[in-house]
Order: C-alpha cells, then sequence, then structure tokens
C-alpha cells in the first residue's frame, strides 16, 4: 500500500500570524484557514511512496542530519 508523503520542518507561529489568522477568521470571509498548530514548511514532497519505504525513508533523514 502507499501514501502520500512528504518531508517537513514544523513551524511555531509567530504572533503575528495568529492575530492576523483571528482577523481573517472574524471577516467570515470565504477562505479556508488551516490549524495554525499544524502549520509546516514542506521540505520535499516525496508523492505516492510505499509503506515498505518507510524504515530506510526514517534512516536515511537520520543520517543525512547526523552531526
Amino acid at each position: 500500500m502507499t501514501f502520500r508523503a512528504f518531508l517537513s520542518a514544523d513551524l511555531v507561529a509567530p504572533p503575528t500570524l495568529e492575530g492576523l489568522a483571528r482577523e481573517l477568521r472574524a471577516t467570515k470571509a470565504p477562505v479556508k484557514l488551516v490549524d495554525l498548530s499544524t502549520l509546516h514548511l514542506t521540505l520535499k514532497f516525496l508523492g505516492d511512496t510505499p509503506e515498505a519505504s518507510v524504515d530506510g525513508l526514517v534512516s536515511g533523514m537520520a543520517t543525512a542530519v547526523a552531526g
């Protein structure tokens, strides 16, 4: 089985972004805002990835960031 995978870095939303999101939500405008607790930066989109590849991907990432 495959799943859509990507490598990302979690981000903490700065207060200015949180304020902007509150203001936008208050307008009731037809915009879709994501929950800021899931804010991230996508580093690499992997696309459809076999589940069997997960261990190798995790190992490769650990090696890449070691040291």
